[in-house]
């Protein structure tokens, strides 16, 4: 008696079989988790359209995160039913109800997402409410670009020294190359070690943003000089890093020896981040170095923002006047606090407060001040007493 053949396309075997059998998407088994069973055949018609190292992972697991809440739902009974072919405009509203206290651009990001990944199962009822306006799709204005100030960069490029290991190798090497040349996060997680040039300092950008659809693949020059030491000094911390692993050469910039691929999945990479992020006690994000080598390279000379677009490899003269002005509404608060300084309002009351503390003190004649009035800046300066001003009675 010969064994039954598992010809089961759903649940389980959603993984094994990607693409949707001749017989169309109604033919799909997709047990009993069916949003979720879906994705790989939707993901799998995505191959060729999307970045393979970059936005099919991403997207994957907004899928993944948007499946996990429609089965929260449905179990809450605000949702009918999590089949992608079958979902109905009252399952949609409860979903677009359930993410609004999301960020607009998150939302929006995520509507899109549901609506293609329905229609890829022949489902278009979200697709006729978003076109006759019956759902609409969350609109962001332009929000300000955070920067890392100065002071701040300083504490990074210097407490990153003192992270020890290979994650401090490669924390030399991520702060090192995003600042001084304004690569995206994931252009430099990619990039593989023959795109680096430093006889000539130079990086060449071989996996750039819109790979295959609009970007070039084109060098890009290291424009601060001041971080190229610790560039030389993490080539040489990956050199000694691969001999002692027994490896002759690994393919990528920042190799990954423990993962398949060979490279730093973008989680991975801001783990490390992390850990700097730890060391110095400031708070950023590996893309905020390139609008901050922006604002400290154009600031005082708008003449160079052509240039500078040139080095981020925006599109048009409009592109980077737009991510110009994003990044100094993002510092506007900086820029406007001094002004009051000008105009004041509310004006200090002199008063002779040591006259008042002499007075209040005469029964205390033999305490000494705990306190000294005298700055005329704050009005209030702790000072640095002798002895304890307020003795702890003898046990």
């Amino acid at each position: 008696m010969t064994a039954r053949r598992n010809t089961r396309s759903g649940g389980k075997n959603a993984k094994k079989r990607k693409a949707i059998p001749d017989r169309g998407v109604e033919s799909l088994r997709l047990g009993r988790y069916p949003f979720a069973a879906g994705i790989p055949y939707f993901i799998e018609k995505k191959k060729g359209v999307w970045r393979g190292r970059t936005t099919i992972p991403a997207r994957t697991r907004d899928l993944k995160l948007m499946a996990e809440t429609m089965e929260r739902l449905k179990a809450q009974g605000d949702v009918f039913t999590t089949d992608p072919r079958h979902m109905s405009e009252p399952d949609v509203r409860a979903y677009a109800d359930e993410i609004k206290r999301l960020d607009p651009d998150t939302q929006a990001l995520r509507l899109r997402l549901l609506n293609d990944y329905l229609c890829s199962f022949k489902n278009r009822r979200m697709d006729d409410l978003i076109n006759s306006g019956d759902l609409l799709i969350p609109s962001a204005g332009p929000k300000p670009i955070r920067t890392i100030n100065p002071e701040d960069l300083v504490k990074i490029f210097e407490s990153v020294k003192d992270i020890e290991g290979w994650h401090g190798s490669v924390g030399k090497g991520m702060v090192s190359i995003y600042f001084g040349t304004g690569f995206r996060p994931s252009e430099l997680r990619l990039a593989e070690y023959r795109d680096l040039d430093l006889k000539k300092e130079r990086l060449f950008v071989s996996s750039p943003k819109g790979e295959g659809n609009w970007a070039t693949k084109v060098w890009v020059d290291f424009i601060r000089p001041d971080v190229m030491p610790m560039v030389r000094e993490y080539d040489r911390e990956r050199k000694d890093y691969l001999e002692d692993n027994g490896i002759e050469n690994a393919r990528y910039l920042f190799p990954n020896l423990h993962w398949h691929t060979g490279y730093y999945s973008e989680a991975s990479f801001r783990r490390i981040k992390a850990k700097i992020s730890e060391a110095s006690g400031v708070d950023f994000s590996l893309k905020m170095f390139r609008a901050t080598l922006t604002t400290l390279t154009v600031n005082g000379d708008l003449s160079r923002l052509p240039a500078m677009g040139m080095q981020l490899r925006q599109s048009n003269s409009e592109t980077i006047k737009k991510f110009y002005a994003d990044i100094q509404r993002g510092n506007v608060g900086k820029q406007l606090k001094p002004a009051w300084q000008e105009t004041p309002v509310i004006r200090r009351v002199e008063t002779n407060l040591n006259e008042i503390r002499r007075n209040d003190l005469d029964a205390f004649a033999h305490r000494p001040p705990a306190i000294d009035f005298d700055n005329t800046s704050s009005g209030w300066e702790e000072w640095r007493t002798r002895r304890d001003s307020n003795p702890r009675p003898a046990a």
